[in-house]
């Protein structure tokens, strides 16, 4: 039996040594970005920020042997439930996977985010241009912020529709995370409590989408908690029935479930395929994304460096949205509740975000680079099932866009890329037509409009024509008075041997009658085509 090693700054557990895998090999190099092509190359977006923000939906993972991968849908995360008399806590010890989506669902680590935006609608956007999660769109960030350049990191891009997914890669889906130091995962156990509808979870998964830089966004996320007391996500009720539990052994009873929290507008399918290998289960109440939080655990020793502390998670917290965070510290494992802060941080992502602009539009530029690029690649593969690398191996090698090495599968089950292609397509061509109805009706009214005018124009007209057969009446008889007075055939004898010319006639003609070329009533039915300069009899009526 292991025995207890003493440790300045609490009780220390043995560790035994994890071995890690070999990484996969690189496929052939593709196309390779740097930040400096990023200033001349790529369009950057006008709108870095992100816009639109709205919660998807959410999943928890249930604690299962290998093989028998289950997800409750909506599930819930741990409530906040602090000690009321804190207690010296022994240090983190135990098996940490670096990705609990891959370890518990190797083969399509994506797939239970999918199924649960599926279910998310009418809150599911159309023309999803990206699906990532907070480590890739972290990676990404932190390339395009230039910082942590040493870092190396790798994902796999999918495309489906047209969407591309962005997946986390490590060595082995089921890679630990060696040496674990800290009190990081014993606190949250020792000051959290799973609801009983959601017992026997191990992680809670968020999904949600948001525009960044012209893209649509959907992003998945671990949530470490939330805070009771505020209401239901947007009005929604529980999933679960009596104390919050609630079985469903199908995705057909989980889709009708779930289609009741529908508000109106687009409805899902309720023939979404049932994975192979992945059970789902309804149960568990959807918790707003207000209540959020994330949790981070320090050494007392650090806290006057709190502000360098929060600069260090604001980035994450900016892609996540989540809207608090508690800092622990502890002194030799033992958190004091003066010594735990619960911190809003909305205002402080607000404010990074403004004084970032520059990195966020690089940001914007780089998702915009993945999505034209990988899509160029994957061009006559597979949906969902051609696939590509992006990678960084530090230094000042860039983002690289590689094919695939070592074994890759997928990404979901068959029937899982079919119902995405189905549903998001549906929505875009719903969207599409609802657009075309739209200008179709703009068109109708701008003809109406125009109906109105021409009607009022020619009301006006006749008016107009009125008023002058009244005017040219009344000048005909002045001239005809005049005519008579003078008693001559040439009264109005203008040929040139008087010294008037054929313009200068021609002006005093209109003057004398007020003629224009515009009052005759038939005029839009003319056509004076035929009509040439060269051999013009000149009838008046036209341009000649």
């Amino acid at each position: 039996m292991a025995s207890w090693n003493s440790h300045p700054f609490g009780l220390r557990r043995p560790h035994e040594h994890i071995s890690t895998a070999p990484a996969p090999p690189f496929g052939d190099l593709i196309q390779t970005l740097k930040l400096s092509d990023l200033k001349t190359d790529t369009k950057t977006p006008s709108t870095p920020q992100i816009t639109d923000f709205k919660p998807l939906g959410s999943y928890s993972w249930l604690d299962k042997k290998p093989g028998q991968a289950e997800i409750l849908i909506p599930g819930q995360p741990p409530r906040w439930t602090p000690q009321p008399y804190p207690t010296p806590l022994l240090e983190d010890t135990g098996t940490y996977y670096r990705d609990k989506n891959a370890a518990r669902y190797p083969h399509h680590p994506t797939e239970p985010a999918i199924l649960t935006a599926l279910t998310s609608d009418p809150a599911l956007p159309a023309n999803i241009d990206l699906f990532a999660c907070g480590s890739t769109l972290g990676n990404l960030l932190r390339f395009a912020r230039d910082v942590d350049s040493d870092r190396s990191f790798r994902m796999l891009a999918y495309k489906l529709g047209g969407t591309v997914f962005l997946v986390r890669r490590e060595n082995s889906p089921t890679e630990t995370i060696p040496g674990v130091r800290g009190f990081g995962h014993a606190f949250p156990e020792a000051n959290t409590s799973w609801d009983v509808g959601v017992k026997g979870s191990v992680s809670h998964q968020r999904v949600v989408g948001y525009k960044v830089g012209g893209l649509e966004v959907v992003v998945r996320f671990e949530a470490d908690g939330y805070i009771a007391g505020e209401k239901s996500a947007s009005g929604l009720k529980s999933t679960a029935k009596d104390k919050g539990v609630e079985g469903a052994g199908s995705l057909d009873e989980l889709t009708n479930a779930l289609a009741s929290l529908n508000h109106g507008g687009y409805k899902p399918s309720t023939n979404i395929s049932k994975p192979e290998t992945l059970k789902l289960t309804t149960a568990g109440t959807p918790i707003p994304h207000s209540s959020l939080f994330d949790l981070k655990t320090r050494s007392i020793r650090t806290r006057p460096t709190q502000s360098t502390i929060l600069a260090g998670e604001i980035p994450r917290l900016w892609l996540s949205r989540v809207p608090k965070l508690i800092l622990a510290y502890h002194t030799r494992g033992l958190f004091p509740k003066e010594d735990i802060e619960i911190l809003d941080v909305r205002e402080e992502v607000d404010k990074w975000e403004e004084q970032n602009k520059k990195e966020l539009e690089r940001f914007s530029a780089v998702l915009a680079w993945v999505k034209e690029n990988v899509g160029q690649a994957l061009k006559g593969q597979g949906e969902g099932v051609g696939v590509v690398e992006i990678c960084r191996r530090g230094g000042e090698n860039g983002l690289e866009l590689r094919r695939a090495g070592g074994t890759v599968y997928a990404l979901a089950s068959g029937g899982v890329r079919d119902q995405w292609v189905d549903v998001v397509g549906g929505k875009s061509n719903v969207q599409s037509e609802e657009k075309k109805e739209g200008e179709k009706e703009s068109e109708r009214e701008r003809e109406k409009e125009k109906g109105s005018e021409k009607e009022s124009e020619k009301e006006s007209e006749k008016e107009s024509e009125k008023e002058s057969e009244k005017e040219s009446e009344k000048e005909s008889e002045k001239e005809s008075e005049k005519v008579k007075e003078n008693d001559s055939d040439d009264a109005y004898d203008v040929s040139p041997e008087d010294g008037i010319g054929f313009d200068d006639w021609e002006e005093q003609v209109r003057d004398r009658f007020e003629y224009s070329p515009w009052d005759w009533k038939d005029q839009q039915d003319d056509d004076f085509t035929a009509c040439s300069a060269d051999h013009c009899g000149y009838c008046g009526r036209c341009s000649y």
